[in-house]
Order: C-alpha cells, then structure tokens, then sequence
C-alpha cells in the first residue's frame, strides 16, 4: 500500500508541474502547488481509511475518511483561490 500511495503522489506531482505556474526558479513551489499536494495526501488518507473500514464496519474509520476528505476539499479550495491570484495580473 506505501508503495502505490507514492506512485500516486508522484503522478500528481508530474501532472500538476506540468502547469508553467508550478515552480519558479529552481526548487520554489507556488503556495496553490502546495495546497493542492496537501488535498492529494489527504484524499488518499481517506481512501486508506475507506479500505479498513470496509471489512471493520467501524465508525471510527468512515470518521477517518470524512474527516480527511474535508480537509481535503479546503485545501483544494485554497488552493484554488491561491492560483487565481498567482495568475491574475
């Protein structure tokens, strides 16, 4: 399971530098790259915690799934807001 939660953060991480507003210079992301790297590890928290509670049937992991995709959608929706404004003029 590590190892597909890594393949899946390195496809995002590609997918998204392939956007010019990325990164500048050498290794400085942009603070929208950075929210939307966060929303991506908490989406994939969720799924983890989805694929334990399925055979538990236990509040407390749909609580872990919720909550990490909650989280999720406000760091997306930050992330958002923050590549509107590195893009406006």
């Amino acid at each position: 399971m590590p190892i597909l939660y890594v393949h899946a953060t390195n496809l995002q991480t590609f997918r998204d530098l392939s956007d010019p507003t990325a990164a500048e210079g050498g290794v400085r992301y942009r603070r929208w790259f950075a929210y939307r790297q966060g929303a991506g590890h908490f989406v994939r928290f969720a799924v983890i915690w989805l694929v334990v509670w399925v055979p538990s049937q236990q509040a407390f992991f749909i609580g872990g799934v919720v909550s990490c995709l909650l989280f999720a959608q406000r760091l997306a929706r930050l992330g958002i807001a923050a590549r509107r404004a590195a893009v406006a003029p």
